[in-house]
């Protein structure tokens, strides 16, 4: 009493997708048969996956956005730092040409004669003041052609000093009403 199975029949194709199919064979039929894009198509709705999966998506974008952004930052300090360490590089390269100058003699008695107008024994110094570019006094716009002269050969901390014990000794002035 064993029950006979029954050969599996083949249904019959039809020239038209969805006569004698169900629905849902129908429409995939008629997905394969019409080209995506198609503008006949009507446009799917939103699936509960399609959903989550955007909210997935904002989500990552949310939580990564400030790292990106700190990361730029960083990339940038870098840059900035390396342009600071190929400057101060360029300075250490003049600086250590300037201390091999230092170690010549003639160098250092040459910037002797230029800067502090030091003289060798037995030489004379002289300043000559050219005439010409001297500054001159001017009173009212008109250049009268006064040479200036320092008026005060005092030093500033004397004239300060002065100014101070002046200042303790003299009487206030009084207002009449």
């Amino acid at each position: 009493m064993t029950a006979k199975r029954r050969p599996a029949t083949r249904r019959r194709q039809s020239s038209a997708p969805s006569e004698g199919r169900r629905p849902r064979e129908a429409a995939r039929d008629r997905d394969v048969a019409d080209p995506p894009g198609d503008p006949t198509r009507p446009a799917r709705r939103l699936s509960g996956r399609m959903l989550a999966m955007a909210g997935v998506l904002l989500l990552l974008v949310l939580l990564f956005a400030p790292t990106v952004r700190t990361f730029i930052r960083q990339q940038q300090q870098i840059s900035e730092l390396k342009s600071s360490i190929s400057d101060t590089k360029h300075d250490v390269s003049k600086l250590k040409h300037e201390r091999a100058q230092m170690n010549d003699p003639n160098y250092v008695r040459q910037l002797a004669r230029k800067r502090l107008l030091y003289t060798m024994p037995g030489e004379k110094s002289f300043i000559v003041i050219n005439k010409d570019k001297a500054p001159t006094v001017k009173q009212h716009g008109v250049d009268n052609g006064k040479v200036v002269s320092p008026t005060n050969s005092q030093e500033w901390y004397s004239g300060l000093w002065d100014s101070v014990q002046r200042a303790g000794t003299q009487r206030p002035m009084t207002v009449s009403p």
